[in-house]
């Protein structure tokens, strides 16, 4: 889990190339995390990024169900949001920036339009940096000689470990 607070840990830079670059690889459809600032307590959501338009705005789905309401109450024009993400890739790392509520459509789908960060702070999540392979490999058990063998990809690879894809093998009455 991603703490509510940034630490001393944390790397901040002005955006630039590189906090431009690290936006986008936030990918349309993936799980970003939305703190909202409310009376009581801030309260935080897991949505989707939608897109971005560099140095305009950046765009978020919010569902327009019942139980969205009381957020979406909250998301009024000149409010601040911190979003987070965990970004993949060769390091690894959570992204986090402050931006201001500057939309909020409902029509024809829940679309939360945002300012374009300022500030982009990031943690590491790796101490090794991984190769991205994509190598085809067969695993054989040596524990369960009976049971087939199972195919596979190497996602990406370090010093420390890899990381493995294989196929579920669920069967369906």
């Amino acid at each position: 889990p991603i703490s509510n607070t940034m630490t001393e840990n944390i790397k901040s830079t002005v955006l630039s190339t590189q906090g431009i670059a690290a936006l986008k690889t936030l990918t349309p459809g993936g799980v970003v995390d939305l703190q909202i600032s409310m009376p009581a307590a801030p309260k935080r959501i897991k949505t989707e990024y939608v897109g971005m338009l560099v140095d305009e705005c950046l765009m978020f789905h919010l569902p327009t169900v019942a139980k969205w309401i009381t957020v979406r109450d909250a998301l009024t024009v000149g409010n601040d949001l911190v979003v987070r993400s965990v970004l993949e890739g060769d390091t690894g790392q959570v992204i986090a920036f402050r931006v201001t509520v500057l939309k909020l459509l409902s029509s024809p789908a829940g679309i939360l339009i945002t300012s374009f960060p300022k500030k982009i702070e990031s943690i590491a999540l790796r101490s090794v940096k991984r190769s991205q392979l994509g190598v085809s490999i067969d695993i054989i058990s040596e524990a369960f000689p009976d049971e087939e063998d199972v195919s596979g990809i190497i996602v990406d690879l370090s010093e420390k470990g890899c990381k493995v894809a294989i196929q579920s093998q669920v069967s369906v009455p």
